[in-house]
């Protein structure tokens, strides 16, 4: 079930509760029609307070994602600009996000790569699988090191040329 149509669940379900709930303690409590005016008036007031935060909190977390999406697609448009290969990982070298540079040298355009290992990422591109699994190797290394790191790795070229890549690594 999908985020949104859980937030619906839970709003129908709570709002069919608190209606046989409260419409039931009204029968139970036998009140004079003055008061069960009042009291009908109050419950009604209640739900509307409670409908009104459901709401102001869904505002927020649309606007928090839709910020955060803008964010992420301003991320995107830059490091695509880059004319080097710009990757991020997280602590468990799951790739998060790569430029177009980087898809292209490693033959990994049209993959889904989010979430997976170098290792994982490997089992696509025949020709760069070594060079993928080194890459995890250095990156143990470096994270290892427990600071940012500098190395030059080579990268050979379907053509046979090689590659020379200034890397910076941060843990």
């Amino acid at each position: 079930m999908t985020n949104k149509f859980r937030l619906l669940f839970i709003y129908i379900v709570f709002s069919s509760i608190w209606i046989v709930v409260t419409d039931n303690i009204i029968v139970y409590l036998n009140l004079p029609k003055e008061i069960l005016i009042v009291f009908q008036n109050i419950k009604g007031f209640i739900f509307v307070l409670i409908t009104s935060c459901f709401i102001y909190y869904l505002v927020l977390k649309k606007e928090a994602y839709e910020s955060e999406k803008e964010e992420n697609n301003k991320l995107t448009i830059l490091i695509n600009s880059m004319v080097d290969f710009v990757n991020f990982k997280d602590g468990d070298g799951k790739w998060i996000e790569a430029n177009d540079f980087a898809l292209k040298l490693f033959q990994l355009e049209g993959i889904d790569f989010h979430g997976k290992t170098d290792s994982e990422l490997a089992q696509f591109t025949d020709f760069y699988g070594d060079a993928l699994r080194y890459c995890e190797i250095s990156d143990e290394q470096a994270w290892n090191h427990g600071k940012p790191s500098r190395c030059i790795e080579e990268i050979p070229m379907p053509d046979g040329t090689v590659k020379t890549f200034d890397t910076i690594k941060n843990y």
